[in-house]
């Protein structure tokens, strides 16, 4: 962005739709230029697209990470609905906390692209946009690498600072109560982020309950299975019987050797036509695809589509142009694809998971017989 390009938006107050993207530098080196933006009060939907920085680290020692002051601040654009913002931990917590300060989001998408220091600040800027925004409907947080940066990472004087601070030790616990009360989630999404601790998916699972309007979840918080504590398929069972409007799951699941049919389902039939629940552990043996096959058919019978990590969504991140590999000029499309994961597929044992679409297919076909030799009698 050519300098003193934002002065122009003092005269453009009847804007509505405004995607801001750099090529050039970090988001650091413009904050005084966001200060314009306040002058489109009327501004509904937001991108603001900003580099990972290469060199000339200016995470200085004066920056600190404290959140509560903002809170209860008003919002610097009022009528905002919808906000995506891509960039390192820093650019995250800065929108939040210095820039913008929404109060009236209604869609949130976060794009995080670095995984080093930076990356600690993401769960505190979470917490800015979770407790300001109770109405929020559709969250969606994964991590990319920036195409057009060299990751070249010197060494940050702030580790310190965090390994050694006891506020950082848990910092899911930062955003996680104010994620608990949003109570009017029609999509959740958090697909890749390496800055929280293990049991992060479990913790999660144990608040779907309190989502009744869900539609779509993803919950994949690391890169590597290997690296996570991955929720056993029982959580299946509660988050059928919680969430009955669910379109699209895509979550790892831990399956056991031996597997029973759900204690308690759905009062109804269960609407979810699709989920991929690859990624974790799962019997080898004939008997134990037998009784996955069993558990999902019982617990949603309209379940078609179980090896398709994409969802039935087909969007990329990456974007060729003649002259180097960008980023997906639509940033909300960029923002369905699944976080790439170069040391373990998201389609991992993929072949698996059809066999058992097969499965559940013969049982659909099975019911349907059964139920065409009743009519007849």
């Amino acid at each position: 962005m050519l300098p003193g390009t934002m002065a122009y938006f003092a005269n453009m107050c009847r804007l509505r739709d405004l995607i801001i993207s750099s090529n050039t530098g970090p988001l650091e080196m413009h904050m005084k230029d966001f200060l314009n933006l306040k002058s489109v009060p009327g501004l509904n939907r937001l991108a603001l697209d900003y580099v990972v920085p290469t060199t000339g680290n200016v995470f200085t020692e004066n920056y600190a990470p404290d959140i509560e002051e903002c809170l209860k601040e008003d919002a610097h654009l009022p009528a905002l609905d919808e906000l995506l913002v891509s960039g390192d931990g820093l650019t995250q917590h800065m929108v939040a906390r210095d820039i913008l300060l929404p109060k009236t989001l209604r869609r949130l998408d976060l794009i995080c692209r670095e995984t080093g220091v930076r990356g600690h600040l993401i769960p505190f800027a979470l917490r800015v946009y979770l407790e300001r925004n109770q109405n929020l409907e559709r969250l969606n947080i994964k991590w990319e690498y920036d195409p057009r940066t060299s990751y070249r990472h010197a060494e940050n004087p702030r580790v310190q600072f965090f390994s050694n601070n006891p506020l950082y030790k848990d910092r899911s616990t930062q955003f996680l109560p104010a994620l608990a009360r949003l109570t009017s989630l029609t999509e959740l999404k958090i697909d890749g982020l390496e800055c929280f601790k293990d049991s992060l998916s479990e913790q999660i699972c144990d608040l779907i309950p309190n989502f009744p309007n869900l539609k779509r979840l993803t919950l994949r918080p690391t890169l590597s299975p290997a690296s996570q504590a991955i929720p056993s398929f029982t959580v299946l069972e509660s988050i059928a019987n919680s969430c009955p409007l669910l379109d699209w799951i895509s979550m790892p699941t831990k399956w056991e050797n031996t597997i029973s049919l759900p204690e308690r389902i759905p009062s109804s039939p269960h609407r979810l036509p699709r989920l991929w629940i690859g990624g974790g552990r799962h019997p080898k043996d004939l008997r134990g695809s037998i009784a996955i096959g069993r558990y999902l058919h019982t617990l949603f019978p309209r379940v078609r589509h179980l090896c398709d990590p994409s969802g039935g969504v087909y969007t990329q991140y990456e974007e060729e142009n003649p002259f180097s590999l960008g980023v997906n000029a639509n940033l909300w499309d960029a923002m369905d694809a699944p976080a790439v994961r170069s040391d373990d597929p998201i389609g991992r044992d993929e072949y698996f998971w059809k066999e058992i679409e097969v499965l559940v297919g013969s049982y659909h076909e099975a019911r349907a017989q059964a139920i065409r030799e009743l009519s007849l009698q």
